[in-house]
């Protein structure tokens, strides 16, 4: 009887220990190479099953945890986008990790956890036999966790060398996925019969985006000042109207924000025309920016400094030598508020041009010695008629000044009339000039021939005898022939022409002259 007994007892023992081994077989039986055909499955994970249907997959996003330690979260999803049929519910019996063969070192190890308890059987790594040559996986299996005890389950990992120092220590040496950044490991969650085997990723997480700083701010209040200063003595004075100043604003805003855009200066408030800084001799021009940027503060400093000139000319409407700017000085500058001077230019211009042969005689050219001016400017009109066809004049208006403008001189007695005017006018075109037409104020106007100086002298002149109330207001038109034109005719600055007035041919008499221009 009791050699029955143990009969029985040896048979049972064997029987218990074929089965375990027979599950042990068919549990790692896809990974003899007597069993499969090697590299007859090139994609991971390198065996028949459904990749796309199952309820598990890994978080997105690993994280480490100490020393060569990285953690991952489970998450569970039965919706119909995740899986269909018997893989939504069935258990989870192991995770391969696709690995890069330089991992398989002898001797390195990998220590897997999930939710800090060690797994039965520990982790293995291992080639691929199914898989291309190279392949290889880390495989965690009879996990034993369900559909519950899945969801949020942290599984870690932790990387061991051998006692060379050889093998994996970081999941960028670790995990093969091919077209994702280094670090991501690519899984697949197996049931116990391995047919649903869901692949996911999981990520390194993004470091955190650096704290944002505040940009530093200097707020740059600048306005762009053009001013014109009269002479002392203004006997012609210019002054701004609402239109030239909207005009020469608009021309120093557009400039001003170029300028700020190619300098990369962040603007607060564009430079604008205002017609509240519009005054008689002084056109303000104002615009808010940051400074903060000293580099790029300096690039626009330089380039409103290589601008300046050409904001004189915009201030002097084209030109300094227009004659309505005659003596003037015109200056553009900077005004910054008083507690940061972020642009501190200035220029100023006046027109200088060379000295010319007139009039031709000795007499007293300043102007002002005389109550007589002629205007800055000249205008054309139909000829009258007696000039004939394709004829056209160019009047000049004549102005008179108060008795506290005139220049006091030996030149000019009180009561002196304007005797003639004359031009510097080439002799060239003597037969170009067909008269004049005078308009006295306050009177009829009537022709007169046209007269010349001697032939060299450049002259074109004409004799008026008018009285202070005559020349106030009056005008003398010279006819020309077309196509010719006064600014052909005159002599000296480009287009425009010197005019000279007189008080009598004898001694000691005045001839101040005036530029004119169209």
């Amino acid at each position: 009887m009791a050699s029955f007994a143990k009969a029985a007892f040896i048979l049972a023992t064997a029987l218990a220990v074929g089965w375990a081994l027979s599950r042990h077989a068919e549990e790692y039986n896809e990974y003899d190479p007597s069993a499969v055909t090697p590299g007859s499955i090139p994609n991971f994970p390198f065996r028949n099953c459904n990749t796309t249907n199952g309820a598990y997959r890994l978080a997105p996003v690993w994280r480490p945890s100490g020393i060569n330690t990285y953690c991952f979260k489970i998450q569970v999803s039965q919706d119909a986008l995740s899986c269909t049929g018997a893989c939504c519910s069935a258990d989870l019996h192991k995770i391969e990790f696709n690995v890069s063969s330089s991992c398989l070192v002898a001797g390195a190890s990998v220590v897997a956890t999930v939710n800090g308890v060690r797994t039965r059987v520990g982790a293995t790594l291992d080639k691929a036999p199914a898989g291309p040559v190279g392949s290889a996986v880390l495989r965690l299996t009879q996990l034993g966790l369900d559909t519950t005890t899945a969801q949020d389950a942290e599984v870690c990992l932790t990387l061991k060398t051998n006692r060379g120092g050889q093998g994996c220590t970081t999941l960028e040496q670790l995990c093969s996925s091919p077209g994702f950044p280094a670090g991501t490991c690519t899984a697949a969650m197996f049931d116990v019969a391995c047919d649903c085997c869901p692949v996911s990723q999981a990520g390194q997480a993004l470091p955190p985006p650096p704290p944002v700083i505040p940009p530093v701010l200097r707020p740059c209040d600048v306005c762009i000042a053009a001013t014109i200063v009269p002479p002392a003595n203004d006997v012609r004075p210019y002054r701004y109207d609402s239109a030239t100043c909207a005009a020469i604003q608009q021309n120093i805003a557009n400039a001003m924000n170029s300028l700020l855009g190619g300098a990369n200066i962040n603007v607060f408030s564009p430079f604008a025309p205002n017609a509240s800084q519009c005054f008689d001799t002084q056109i303000i021009t104002c615009g808010r920016f940051n400074g903060s940027d000293t580099d790029a503060l300096a690039t626009l400093t330089g380039a409103v400094q290589q601008q300046l000139p050409a904001f004189v000319e915009i201030a002097s409407g084209g030109t300094v030598c227009n004659p309505k700017l005659e003596k003037y000085t015109v200056t553009v500058s900077t005004i910054n508020n008083v507690a940061d001077q972020c642009l501190d230019l200035s220029q100023s211009a006046s027109c200088f041009l060379p000295g010319v042969p007139f009039p031709n005689c000795t007499c007293n050219t300043t102007q002002g010695v005389m109550p007589f001016t002629v205007s800055p400017t000249w205008y054309a009109q139909p000829a009258n008629v007696r000039w004939g066809r394709n004829v056209t004049e160019y009047c000049f208006t004549v102005n008179t000044l108060q008795p506290s403008q005139v220049v006091p001189s030996t030149c000019y007695n009180a009561n002196d009339a304007l005797a003639k005017i004359e031009w510097y006018a080439s002799d060239a075109f003597r037969s170009a000039v067909k008269g004049f037409t005078v308009y006295p104020a306050g009177g009829s106007n009537k022709t007169i021939a046209d007269s010349w100086g001697a032939t060299g002298t450049d002259t074109l002149k004409v004799n008026l005898n008018w009285n202070l109330q005559q020349a106030n207001g009056g005008k003398v038109c010279v006819a020309i022939q077309n196509p010719f034109t006064m600014g052909n005719i005159c002599k000296g600055a480009l287009g425009q022409c010197y005019a000279s007035i007189f008080n009598r041919d004898n001694s000691d008499y005045c001839c101040p002259i005036y530029r004119t221009g169209p």
